[in-house]
């Protein structure tokens, strides 16, 4: 587990800016920057809003500790408005994304908004959006053809300027170039991405977990609870010969 660290200098700097533009705001309103753009962010939302493409596993399978430092790092908590997010990294086929089904499955009484968005391919993450954001009542539902770039800009927009609590999850996102144009930014959520580079924990995201394989013994486990074995224990020799063929990963033994 790493942490990204804080660069000090660039946040006082935007702390500065930001200063400079409110009293800029205050003193002389029609220089405001924002002046006339006021109305283009969405301000409400349809909520609870939850866009999640799957049907949720609640089996846990031997992720706790895990899952338990997902809930440190992302959990919504009182009074803390900074952005909070994480990169589930690891090889292919070790289990991220059902980790992060089992982080959603436990987050639903904690967050007013959650987004699952594919982001293997641009077109994906492009379709997701536009959904997301007929689902927050942004966008018709019948205006199919609605610009992209609007919808994503609608989106991101919303997701830093509402209080409502959320939770923005980037499954496979292997291609970190790609995610720039769709990343939120610093807006005060939660944001968990899924990724095969472990750059992922660094930029753009705060912190990461490397996902490994199971062990042999871990594997057996696992296998033998699928199976609906009581006693496990006295039967691991054949289940850990399969773990270790299998490289010991969920998908294979699953």
């Amino acid at each position: 587990m790493r942490l990204k660290p804080n660069n000090s200098i660039v946040e006082a700097t935007a702390k500065s800016t930001r200063m400079r533009v409110d009293t800029l705001a205050e003193h002389s309103p029609e220089m405001s920057p924002m002046k006339g753009f006021e109305t283009s962010i969405p301000k409400g939302g349809i909520l609870p809003c939850y866009y999640i493409p799957f049907t949720l596993n609640k089996r846990v399978i031997r992720r706790d500790n895990i899952l338990e430092y997902l809930k440190d790092v992302l959990d919504p908590q009182p009074g803390n408005c900074r952005n909070r997010s994480l990169a589930l990294h690891g090889m292919g086929g070790v289990g991220k994304s059902a980790i992060g089904r089992q982080y959603v499955n436990s987050s639903r009484d904690k967050c007013d908004a959650i987004f699952w968005i594919s982001a293997d391919k641009r077109t994906n993450m492009i379709q997701c959006f536009i959904d997301i954001a007929q689902k927050l009542g942004f966008i018709s539902t019948d205006r199919r053809s609605e610009d992209a770039d609007a919808a994503i800009i609608k989106v991101k927009d919303w997701l830093n300027v509402t209080d409502c609590r959320w939770l923005v999850i980037f499954d496979n996102a292997d291609d970190l170039e790609l995610l720039t144009h769709f990343w939120p930014g610093s807006a005060p959520g939660s944001i968990l991405l899924t990724s095969k580079d472990t750059s992922a924990a660094f930029s753009p995201a705060r912190a990461g977990v490397f996902v490994e394989p199971f062990d042999d013994e871990t594997g057996a486990a696992v296998f033998l609870e699928l199976l609906g074995q009581d006693n496990p224990s006295s039967n691991r020799d054949i289940p850990e010969k399969i773990t270790f063929k299998l490289g010991g990963l969920p998908h294979a033994l699953c």
